[in-house]
């Protein structure tokens, strides 16, 4: 902010926890100049405000001493603060505020959130990555942010251990190699992949950054291996692709002169959904206001995640294998395609069953009006959207114990059962 004349002051910054302290090192000296125009306070904005969550936390364990930094990922991670210039000089009595983000407090909380330990030294890499140093602890804990938006859930996702003792290695040098397959995916070629993550730690749970990995798979694109530098979280990722179907067991392995446990493998089985294939939707024809039970025939159908009638999905639906479901279709008019999505993909236009729906029946007339009470003869009924028709009612329940319907839809002569009254 700009001040009167020649002064001194203190930098301090406000976070979640109150004022930083002055002192030498916090000292910023104003020149001489010009008289200051009247302080305005800014109005605090940005950051996330949202609840934060975490997606991973690696490495996922460490030693019970504590000390050791741990990288955590996620979401809503930023939280604002206030920096704030105070004046030394005891005549001056404005101070100004502008906004900056501070790193969230970080926690190492038992199961339940009823015990916790603060982590120190927290790096706000950005809003979704934090690093912090682990507390001394003991057992399996929850390691859960403290946002803007609240406290971060507690899930699998966030969970580390404690161990007395170190993993087997040297200090500073690679000593675990942990697989981690990711959502399977259809590239555009329409070839499977899937996307697999080695992370190296050192013997004190440290991402080691910059180790050469080689991937090897039992199937598709990697079975002459292919190596992939470490990054700065100690993670190399490949994208597997070219096995069609089943699993494709993976390995990698650390190679590096200069680091003890070169030639650390492991291995992972990635599981590959095929494309769905459908090939068949019983009945082909439905009301187009929905509700009919349709059986939908193919491959590939385990693990669906969905079904679609055109671009609706279907009411409900269920697996019973791999080659069927039911589904429940949704209302709709005209010829649709009948498809099925997995987390892979969404079956080919070409290979997607036709269904049709037909109109909702529509009766403009029935000739003539009334009969007797004892039932007998026939009448003819007129309309709209006869074509499929499965029954024809005189009144609830009261079925005609037989009838025709034209080719056009557009009339039915049906037998009169016995009834009472108007229908």
């Amino acid at each position: 902010p700009a001040v009167a004349g020649a002064e001194t002051v203190y930098v301090s910054v406000y976070g979640p926890s109150g004022f930083s302290s002055t002192g030498p090192g916090s000292v910023f000296n104003y020149a001489a100049g010009a008289a200051a125009a009247p302080c305005t306070l800014p109005t605090l904005g940005g950051g996330s405000q949202a609840q934060p969550s975490i997606t991973s936390v690696g490495p996922s364990f460490g030693p019970t001493a504590g000390g050791n930094p741990v990288t955590i990922h996620g979401q809503n991670f930023t939280r604002l603060g206030v920096a704030q210039v105070v004046c030394t000089d005891q005549s001056c009595a404005r101070q100004a505020s502008v906004t900056v983000f501070m790193p969230p407090p970080v926690e190492f909380c038992a199961v339940g959130g009823t015990q916790c330990a603060d982590a120190t030294n927290v790096r706000l890499v950005d809003s979704s990555t934090i690093i912090a140093d682990a507390p001394s602890g003991s057992g399996t804990v929850d390691v859960r942010v403290d946002g803007a938006g609240g406290f971060s859930p507690a899930g699998l996702s966030d969970e580390y251990s404690y161990s007395s003792t170190s993993p087997p290695g040297t200090p500073g040098l690679p000593a675990t190699l942990t697989l981690m397959s990711g959502r399977p995916a259809i590239l555009a070629n329409g070839s499977d992949a899937a996307e697999v993550t080695a992370s190296v730690y050192d013997a004190q749970g440290v991402p080691v950054p910059n180790v050469p990995v080689t991937f090897q798979s039992s199937l598709g694109s990697l079975s002459t291996g292919q190596s992939v530098q470490t990054d700065s979280y100690g993670e190399a990722t490949i994208n597997l692709t070219g096995t069609s179907l089943g699993q494709a067991s993976v390995s990698a392995t650390v190679y590096g002169a200069t680091y003890q446990g070169q030639g650390l493998t492991g291995t992972i089985a990635v599981g590959l959904d095929p494309v769905p294939v459908v090939t068949g939707a019983s009945p082909g024809t439905v009301s187009a206001g929905g509700g009919a039970v349709v059986d939908i025939t193919g491959s590939g159908l385990t693990g669906a995640t969905a079904v679609n009638f055109g671009t609706v999905p279907a009411a409900s639906f269920q697996v019973l294998g791999d080659g069927e479901i039911t589904a429940v279709a949704p209302p709709g008019s005209g010829g649709v395609a009948v498809s099925v999505e997995n987390a892979a993909a969404t079956s080919l236009p070409g290979s997607s069953a036709a269904l049709s729906y037909t109109p909702v029946p529509i009766v403009t007339a029935v000739q003539p009006g009334g009969g007797r009470a004892s039932g007998g003869g026939s009448v003819t009924i007129t309309g709209l959207g006869f074509t499929g028709a499965t029954a024809v009612d005189f009144g609830a329940g009261n079925p005609s114990p037989g009838f025709s319907v034209n080719p056009t839809g557009t009339a039915i002569t049906a037998t009169v059962p016995p009834g009472t009254g108007m229908v």
